[in-house]
């Protein structure tokens, strides 16, 4: 039989992480009836559709930090930071998709205005809502400056990434590895989590598949501690992904239903289209055509009932790819 590398889990990050240009989108100051200002404890809740952007505005005093949370209901999200000066920052796209929380950090070196853009980064027919958030803003201690130069690390990492080949992936896990060992000082073990969760993914489309499940498991054991199940998920997938890569069949299908099981404890549909295709593959290439023909026609199925016509082409082009041998 035909040994592939299974390519599901690239697609997922792809659609995960839909954002591919960091340009400066439009003009910094707006009119006044438009201009929001953050303030602490202030919260707002918006409709956004993909492709749109929202901008709020926060003022911070000389060595003041801000944590600011955006919570994701149904639209994925990407947050840009700018100063006054025009000055592009950091992005964060963290790897929960279209539900949960984004979490920005600044910290402020000099009286400033900063500007959070809100980039809906999903296609243009998806419509959801979020909420933002300023959940604390005082002076800075170090402990927050470990959080700064993390998230920084983090933001480099996301963008080289997007440079699509081997040398940018290899600089990800440099700026990713950096990230790490600030989240751990920081004492932030959600972000760990989720760095552990992406170093394994660098390293697994790298082949270095040994590495991936290292980092995979870790990441594995940190979100049981912390119930994070979304990122379970994921990293489950990652596994399941890597011990198929390692020829370790029958580890490899216990991973891919254990993250199917634990995307339907949370009822992420999007994800459970991504396992469900990826168990299509794993069947095609087992030659079990009628098992591999009902986990794809299930992602299908899925994908119409929450109307999303992009990832239903996606599953019907990977099917079609597999028929005729490519």
């Amino acid at each position: 039989m035909k040994h592939i590398k299974i390519v599901v889990l690239l697609s997922i990050m792809f659609t995960i992480y839909a954002k591919t240009s960091f340009a400066y989108k439009q003009s910094f100051y707006q009119t006044n009836t438009d201009k929001i200002v953050l303030q602490r404890n202030s919260q707002y809740k918006k409709v956004l559709s993909g492709g749109e952007l929202d901008n709020f505005y926060i003022d911070l005093e000389e060595n003041e930090f801000v944590s600011i949370e955006i919570m994701q209901n149904k639209i994925d999200i990407a947050v840009n930071i700018y100063s006054n000066d025009n000055n592009y920052m950091v992005t964060i796209d963290s790897t929960n998709g279209d539900l949960g929380p984004e979490v920005v950090y600044i910290l402020s070196d000099k009286p400033n205005t900063y500007r959070v853009e809100i980039e809906a980064i999903e296609n243009a027919k998806n419509i959801g809502e979020y909420s933002i958030k300023v959940v604390e803003k005082r002076s800075a201690s170090m402990s927050d400056k470990y959080l700064v130069k993390a998230q920084e690390a983090f933001s480099k990492a996301y963008k080289a990434r997007y440079q699509n080949s081997d040398p940018g992936l290899v600089q990800a896990i440099t700026f990713y590895k950096e990230a790490l060992n600030n989240w751990i000082i920081g004492r932030q073990s959600q972000k760990e989590a989720e760095t552990l969760y992406l170093l394994g993914f660098c390293h697994n489309q790298l082949d270095k598949y040994f590495e991936a499940k290292e980092y995979f498991t870790k990441a594995l054991t940190l979100e049981q501690r912390l119930n994070d199940k979304q990122g379970k998920a994921l990293t489950e997938l990652g596994l399941g992904q890597v011990y198929l890569n390692l020829k370790d069949k029958k580890k490899g299908s216990e991973y891919l239903f254990l993250a199917l099981n634990t995307c339907r404890e949370i009822d992420d549909k999007k994800l459970q289209i991504d396992i469900l295709s990826s168990l299509g593959e794993y069947y095609y290439f087992e030659g079990e055509f009628l098992k591999s023909s009902k986990y794809f026609n299930e992602a299908i199925e899925l994908c119409n009932k929450i109307g999303d016509e992009e990832k239903r082409d996606q599953v019907k082009d990977n099917m079609k790819k597999l028929l005729v041998g490519e």
